[in-house]
């Protein structure tokens, strides 16, 4: 519950409100995660994976960038990154935060590359990621490759018409 809660909170625009729940979920999942570790198949609390807690862990680096909190969700992202170097969700957030908040372009193209290499139809990323080719890099044609890219992965997304 804190976990979808918190991934709400951060959706609907109370990022500050998320972070109390988010931070509550991570802790409950390290406890979970830990007692997994040292006790037997009789854990009244059921296994969350590590990918689950990473997940958590990016939705909290989202509402910390939102409350301008910039080195705390660097610091948070960089941890993903050294737990799970290919979770979707951390990649593409962390892309779009070295761009837009760290003006670290060469550090988001290289997420966005590691992101699409992983995940090649994840038209939301390809989408994102052309726009930074574009504005960022000013690279049309590369820019164009994943436009239509996007394209081809989705090509009935509402996203796209747009």
């Amino acid at each position: 519950m804190y976990i979808s809660y918190g991934e709400m909170l951060v959706s609907i625009g109370e990022p500050q409100n998320a972070l109390f729940y988010l931070k509550e979920a991570i802790s409950i999942v390290s406890q979970n995660t830990l007692k997994s570790s040292t006790e037997s198949q009789s854990n009244s609390l059921p296994s969350i994976s590590q990918t689950a807690v990473n997940i958590t862990k990016s939705w909290m680096a989202l509402a910390l960038d939102k409350v301008n909190k910039v080195e705390e969700a660097k610091a948070v992202y960089e941890e993903v990154m050294r737990e799970e170097g290919d979770c979707n969700m951390a990649l593409g957030n962390f892309a779009i935060f070295c761009h837009r908040k760290l003006k670290d372009f060469d550090r988001a193209e290289d997420l966005f590359e590691r992101h699409i290499s992983t995940y090649p139809t994840d038209s939301s990323i390809l989408l994102k990621f052309a726009a930074f080719m574009k504005s960022g890099r000013r690279n049309y044609s590369r820019a164009g490759d994943l436009y239509e890219k996007a394209i081809e992965s989705d090509a009935n997304s509402e996203t796209l018409v747009r």
